[in-house]
């Protein structure tokens, strides 16, 4: 029999999930803001690119690190070092590689709820006597500092930051960023930044990427909509760490898929198709706002991304129950805000990285659904008990 002492599934039993399995079976026709990948097919040129790199013979095994052609269009991108660089099958693996060299038996680490839910499982996989902190973002999805200091110690080892944020769209700006590194440099801590939006902002931000307390990785999947491509990098000025991520690359997966790693290297070269999407995106938000304040309904504007993460706390509906009743009734399928920290259950995720027709259409029923769900609670609340006093 198989143990699994070390592993610990999320005890999530959402009503929601079981009926969206049920309509995918049936294969019923559903409009999903809950899945975080874009609508569309890859660029055409980069799936051109794909064939001719397997017809030119990058087929077999290259350096553990990666293609040297990939971490130079990396390198320019961001000023780094092409040898600081570090190809991977993905974020998740890059994270994963991170996480099982720097966390040792009662290293702390800490990371911002509501937050991608596959960071708590990765850090238990990576080392579970290390301990994970919950650190809750402000209603305004922000960091607030003073707290933040109480949590941290000699024990603090990393703290782990997802910029543009899944699931809120929000960014952290350069002064924030600015004091958390300030912090790293006092507490000797390491901190490890999700950029795997950071093609999605819509405003630049300036971040000093190059400090040796920050390790950065990112991928390739959001931005193209090659999701299942299963590639994404890397980067440390800290030799050590890159050295390490090196060997235990070489030991678990040789390298990244060679003949990937060439388009994309080539495709690098010219690409103008994220600033088309990111324009694409950041129309929507302009409509989300317009919608949802005209409406009455909290939301903060995702700044980056395609993510938004909405407030139903005036339904008196938890995020489950929202998710399934919603799905239910008018076939729309969102993500109940429980599974990115039990404190965010008055919340929602919408992904707006969808066609115009679904977006559309898809926004009204869910604004239709939530105002009759709010005055419901309304009349409920009107309805005062009977008295069981005998006059």
């Amino acid at each position: 029999m198989i143990k699994f002492s070390n592993i610990k599934p999320d005890n999530f039993s959402l009503e929601f999930s079981s009926l969206a399995r049920e309509k995918n079976q049936n294969n019923d026709k559903i409009i999903s803001f809950g899945l975080g990948e874009p609508y569309f097919k890859p660029p055409d040129k980069l799936v051109k690119l794909v064939n001719k790199a397997i017809n030119n013979g990058f087929n077999r095994y290259c350096h553990p690190q990666g293609l040297l052609s990939l971490r130079q269009q990396i390198a320019k991108k961001y000023s780094f070092l092409e040898e600081n660089i570090v190809i991977t099958a993905g974020a998740k693996p890059a994270l994963s590689i991170l996480l099982k060299i720097l966390l040792h038996d009662k290293d702390e680490i800490i990371f911002f709820e509501p937050c991608f839910p596959s960071y708590r499982h990765q850090i238990h996989l990576a080392n579970p006597k290390a301990k994970f902190i919950r650190f809750n973002l402000t209603k305004n999805f922000s960091i607030n500092f003073s707290n933040l200091k109480k949590k941290i110690n000699k024990k603090t080892k990393i703290i782990l930051i997802n910029s543009p944020h899944n699931p809120t769209g929000q960014v952290i700006n350069e002064a924030d960023f600015e004091d958390l590194l300030k912090l790293a440099k006092k507490h000797k801590f390491y901190i490890i930044i999700d950029g795997v939006y950071n093609d999605l902002i819509y405003k630049p931000y300036n971040y000093n990427y190059l400090d040796k307390n920050i390790i950065y990785f990112s991928s390739f999947s959001k931005v193209y909509g090659i999701t299942g491509w299963r590639i994404g990098y890397l980067h440390s000025t800290n030799q050590q760490i890159i050295n390490a991520c090196k060997y235990i690359q070489m030991h678990v997966n040789t390298n990244t898929n060679t003949f990937l790693q060439k388009a994309i290297s080539d495709y690098l070269k010219n690409d103008d198709f994220k600033i088309k999407f990111r324009s694409k995106l950041q129309k929507k938000t302009f409509l989300l706002e317009k919608i949802f304040k005209k409406n009455q309904i909290q939301i903060n504007i995702p700044m980056g991304g395609f993510f938004a993460f909405i407030c139903i706390k005036e339904t008196n509906l938890m995020s489950d129950d929202f998710a399934f009743l919603l799905l239910k009734k008018y076939d729309v399928a969102v993500t109940p805000g429980v599974l990115f920290g039990k404190k965010w259950d008055n919340y929602v995720r919408i992904c707006f990285a969808v066609n115009n027709k679904d977006f559309n259409q898809g926004i009204n029923k869910f604004i239709q659904f939530y105002n009759e769900k709010k005055t419901q609670a309304i009349n409920s609340k009107r309805i005062k008990p009977l008295s069981n006093k005998i006059s």
